[in-house]
């Protein structure tokens, strides 16, 4: 998983559920990848220093959506691995250097919000104690708009 904001770390804790065989989660920043120790036995990596595996894993999660991390993940990606677009990227024109796509003969796919797919997702959830550790502050449904700030 590429970001551990609160999609990236739902991510990570739904794959790690599902019984994949091994879970890492990327950010440049100490708060959101101290929460991913809490979801189970999830590899931590900080990439302040740059320091990004290269050809290291089959499915790469993007879930920052930042034009950076997009590059992190085609570098990170195995050679015939996947990349899945998870986080949202700015709709603005953004240099994002392709050729790795063709150099490692990967797959770049995107995706976008659900409907089916909710019930699945939250039975998933469910199944992980931990993942209440992603949640930071909860609010009565008076306060929704303070949520949403």
């Amino acid at each position: 998983m590429s970001g551990a904001g609160p999609i990236g770390l739902l991510a990570a804790g739904a794959a790690y559920t599902l019984g994949a065989e091994s879970v890492t989660i990327s950010d440049m920043l100490e708060e959101p990848l101290a929460r991913a120790h809490d979801l189970g036995d999830i590899e931590i990596l900080n990439i302040t220093d740059n320091n990004i595996p290269e050809d290291r894993y089959d499915i790469v999660l993007e879930c920052s959506g930042a034009t950076p991390a997009v590059t992190t993940a085609f570098k990170a990606v195995n050679i015939g691995g996947t990349i899945i677009q998870v986080g949202n990227l700015q709709d603005k024109s953004s240099p994002i250097n392709l050729s790795p796509i063709n150099i490692k003969q990967a797959t770049y796919r995107g995706c976008y919000r659900f409907n089916r797919e909710i019930e699945d997702a939250l039975t998933v959830l469910a199944k992980n104690e931990k993942i209440i550790n992603v949640i930071t502050q909860t609010y009565d449904i008076e306060n929704f708009r303070e949520a949403l700030k």
